[in-house]
């Protein structure tokens, strides 16, 4: 009997063990990605351009850096920057590991990872005063966290 407990333990803690693994990369976004951001902004503040505009206005080549701390699962955070403005992020991964969803000061962005150093990521904004939209594919620096 008692050996038949200590292996039902032993399982399971080599089940709990595993899954923690599992976990522990399902999120693996940690580091600084880098891309440059294209999109229209209609009306209002640019937040990362450091303007303002009265009309549709489209623009590209907006370098943009993001640095993602350490995730707790699927929960992830962290910062945007670019030459003229940093604002912070909470995101977190839909199960399917291929999807992020996350929201900063003003927006909410939706991003597609396409293999473990790449992420297309697009970026929407609506407000009674501006709308904005940019996409942008984001580049893992390696070697950097």
């Amino acid at each position: 009997m008692f050996r038949k407990n200590f292996q039902v333990i032993a399982f399971l803690a080599f089940l709990f063990i595993c899954t923690g693994f599992l976990f522990a990369d399902e999120c693996a976004l940690e580091g600084i990605w880098e891309g440059t951001e294209s999109g229209a902004v209609l009306s209002g503040n640019v937040k990362h351009r450091n303007k303002t505009t009265q009309e549709t206005e489209y623009f590209s080549g907006l370098g943009i850096k993001f640095i993602f701390e350490k995730p707790q699962g699927h929960l992830f955070h962290g910062k945007k920057i670019s030459e003229n403005h940093t604002e912070e992020f909470v995101g977190v991964m839909s199960r399917d590991k291929k999807t992020i969803y996350f929201s900063d000061d003003d927006g909410y962005s939706i991003g597609t990872i396409i293999d473990p150093d790449t992420i297309e990521y697009i970026y929407l904004h609506s407000g009674k005063d501006s709308k904005a939209a940019a996409i942008s594919t984001l580049k893992r620096v390696k070697g950097e966290k």
